[in-house]
């Protein structure tokens, strides 16, 4: 990580903090922590990384993953997290990123359980600019004003109501994946230029059900702007 001179004066930490953590930011988080130890300048640039990235952290309890999470609260703006297992234990750092203002939200829980719940709270959707989120469960609105987000990517999630009013007016590319189709109805009002891309599974016996469900998707999508 380090380059010094002949002269053994070390170039890089010289460099602005500003600068440093912008090289670390292209690390993972366990690199970026793993930085810590090289010298005291070094010490605690880590928690000024705007991403924090827990995909291989394994924490003891919900506590340790949570105060680990609180480190970087003060400049974070991206957050990522791909769990398999032991699912509670990320739920207390979950909370505490909601609370927070961040602009890239992703969540992909491998278990496949769709036990992890999401409450998108106001503060987190006047700030995000990107959500992407797989096998969860959404809960707590009726309808989200989401004016600031581009990309929304929405994998086998539950919605807290059959019907979902969302407004997000700046989205350009929409993904939806769910093998339940009937679970929901998203109304939405957006920009001229969109991307949109539904993948469903159709249950031969549901078949024309599923097909009606689809039509009134795309439906809400194209043609119903949300009157607030």
């Amino acid at each position: 990580m380090k380059k010094q001179t002949s002269s053994g004066e070390d170039r890089i930490s010289l460099l602005p903090e500003s600068v440093l953590c912008h090289i670390l930011s292209f690390l993972t988080t366990e690199e970026t922590v793993w930085t810590s130890v090289l010298s005291s300048r070094w010490r605690n640039l880590w928690k000024w990384v705007p991403t924090l990235d827990l995909n291989r952290f394994s924490f003891p309890n919900g506590k340790a993953s949570a105060d680990f999470t609180y480190k970087f609260l003060n400049f974070l703006s991206e957050f990522k997290l791909t769990t398999g297992n032991y699912v509670s234990l990320y739920e207390p750092c979950l909370r505490r990123v909601i609370k927070n203002k961040v602009q890239h939200l992703q969540v992909d829980n491998k278990l496949g359980l769709r036990n992890i719940k999401i409450p998108l709270t106001s503060s987190l959707c006047e700030a995000l600019v990107s959500l992407k989120l797989h096998c969860v469960k959404l809960k707590g609105f009726k309808s989200l004003s989401l004016p600031c987000l581009k990309t929304m990517y929405l994998e086998d999630v539950i919605f807290p109501k059959l019907q979902v009013m969302i407004d997000s007016p700046r989205l350009e590319y929409l993904t939806l994946i769910d093998y339940e189709v009937e679970s929901f109805n998203i109304k939405m009002s957006m920009s001229d230029s969109i991307k949109v891309d539904i993948d469903v599974d159709f249950e031969p016996e549901n078949h024309m059900t599923y097909q009606k469900e689809i039509l009134s998707i795309i439906f809400s999508i194209l043609f119903q702007p949300l009157e607030i």
